[in-house]
């Protein structure tokens, strides 16, 4: 083992009872996970966690500050494949540990397979509301917790959000994974390491707070730091740390509908430009629109002072992809008492037709070499869509009755899926080639997997 390594948790202190299930682990395959940009809310925890690091007082440590970490895309994808399996277990009704994977891979092999070269490492795990700020105040009020993420010897960071239904309701489970590969000079951290909106999906009435790292290691107050959101300047004021190394932010509304691009800026105090994100836009989605994380239309606002954010000039509508089911996976799992009546558990990746009405008919099936398990789920539940917004707007949750439950949950432009029922009729369950098939408003996603039988239960993949 190549340099040290430390582990954390607060699971299961923070979510007490809602963790209390079977010892009976899913088994997932590693190589699943995608390296990729952050969503916002990811990369919001970096930008809260980079605001704790420049005045570590705030937060009751006696740390002293401490250059701001940088996304790594094997850090995130080892923190958001761990987030995205306790989720899964969750919503499922079992339990994984903390750390180590469900497969019983260990936490620091996991994070060895996307982050290879790494001196030292270490992994925070939290669970609470799908709230970045309230997921790193768990993190912060906890002293293990925030010594590591304040500890100036990591220098790159990744995270990973996944959101659960259980029997006490919506959560999220939160990774942080820390790493450093060895030295880096301060000339080579970024200026803007980090930027978020909160929350970025909302009403044009709902307040929305900017916030973005800035960094010179020369010292000296920037020129200006400020957001370009749409058609507008927004000016931002120092909220943490130093003018030179601290967090600045503004409170403020989004007009209008549809998505709108959000970029920050900076000039340094040496005249030197900045963006952040670099080459695309934060999209910020208004009036319940469905918008990607991030979008190549640029802000229009004019804020002189130097260049204009750049993504593609003229952006160029991308074709519509055929629907598709990435990164399916279903497990079939027979009770104690009848091989023909157990759990079903189906996940994926999937698209939604453009105008998704949650009122819309929704049939999942799973076809084996022994037979085919289907279900047709209702579009109404006492005269309302059973599919129905998060408390977030970021996704869909439906609840169907004796423990029935589905989420659709937006992810780097398309959707999430998770469907669980812990008494559905089973067919025949044997290994061989099956086709896991999801069908929205007519329109069908479908995946080719292989399946075997683990533990007892029939894992297609």
């Amino acid at each position: 083992m190549r340099g040290g390594i430390r582990a954390r948790d607060r699971r299961g202190a923070v979510a007490g009872a809602a963790l209390v299930g079977l010892s009976v682990c899913l088994s997932w395959a590693i190589a699943s996970a995608v390296p990729g940009p952050p969503t916002n809310d990811e990369m919001a925890m970096v930008v809260l966690a980079n605001r704790a690091r420049a005045n570590p007082a705030a937060v009751g440590s006696a740390w002293p500050p401490s250059a701001p970490l940088s996304w790594n895309d094997g850090l995130g994808a080892a923190a958001r494949f761990h987030s995205d399996e306790l989720a899964d277990a969750t919503s499922a009704g079992q339990s994984c540990p903390a750390h180590d994977s469900c497969d019983g891979t260990a936490w620091w092999r996991r994070i060895k397979r996307y982050y290879p070269d790494y001196v030292l490492i270490a992994e925070e795990v939290t669970v609470s509301a799908h709230d970045p700020e309230r997921l790193h105040n768990t993190f912060m009020v906890a002293t293990d917790h925030r010594d590591d993420i304040l500890n100036g010897v990591f220098d790159e960071v990744g995270v990973g959000i996944a959101d659960f239904t259980s029997f006490f309701g919506p959560g999220a489970d939160a990774t942080i994974d820390l790493g450093t590969r060895g030295f880096i000079a301060n000339q080579s951290r970024p200026t803007l390491p980090a930027g978020c909106i909160l929350p970025r999906s909302g009403s044009a009435s709902t307040p929305r707070k900017l916030m973005v790292n800035y960094y010179h290691f020369r010292g000296g107050a920037p020129q200006t730091v400020r957001a370009r959101l749409g058609s507008s300047c927004v000016a931002l004021a120092l909220d943490e740390g130093s003018p030179e190394h601290g967090t600045y932010q503004a409170i403020r509304t989004v007009s209008g509908s549809g998505c709108v691009p959000l970029v920050f800026e900076a000039i340094r105090s040496d005249g030197e430009h900045f963006f952040w994100p670099e080459g695309e836009a934060i999209a910020v989605a208004v009036g319940g629109a469905n918008c990607p994380e991030r979008t190549s239309t640029m802000p229009t606002a004019d804020c002189g002072g130097g260049p204009v954010p750049v993504g593609t000039p003229t952006p160029v509508p991308a074709p519509t992809p055929a629907p598709g089911l990435d990164h399916a996976k279903a497990v079939l799992r027979p009770g104690r008492t009848s091989p023909t009546v157990g759990k079903v558990q189906v996940t994926g990746v999937i698209d939604l037709p453009a105008g998704f009405d949650p009122a819309s008919s929704l049939s999942i099936s799973v076809d084996l070499p022994g037979g085919r398990w289907s279900v047709a789920l209702p579009a109404s539940c006492g005269g309302v869509p059973c599919l129905k917004a998060n408390r977030r707007s970021t996704g869909l949750n439906g609840s169907y009755g004796s423990g029935r439950k589905l989420t659709l949950t937006q992810k780097g432009g398309r959707w999430a899926l998770r469907f669980f029922d812990p008494s559905e009729t089973l067919p025949t369950l044997g290994p061989g080639p099956a086709t896991i098939t999801v069908v929205v408003a007519g329109t069908t996603n479908a995946a080719a997997v292989t399946g075997s039988i683990r533990e007892g239960a029939l894992v297609a993949n």
